[in-house]
């Protein structure tokens, strides 16, 4: 009944489709800042311990 419903009325298919299309597109959006964040965050890791190891290298002051 309801799979009828859906597969005589295209405007329901088409809803359904820029939905699914919309997640896809979503879930693609969402890895690639995910990872740009993460390289971001690495970046800033490597020069804080880039700091830390040239203020050891220093010695005390």
């Amino acid at each position: 009944m309801i799979l009828d419903f859906i597969l005589e009325n295209t405007w329901v298919i088409v809803v359904i489709a820029v939905g699914v299309g919309f997640g896809v597109v979503y879930y693609l959006w969402a890895g690639r800042k995910k990872r740009q964040e993460d390289a971001l965050l690495d970046q800033y890791k490597a020069y804080v311990d880039s700091q830390g190891e040239q203020r050891e290298a220093d010695g005390p002051y």
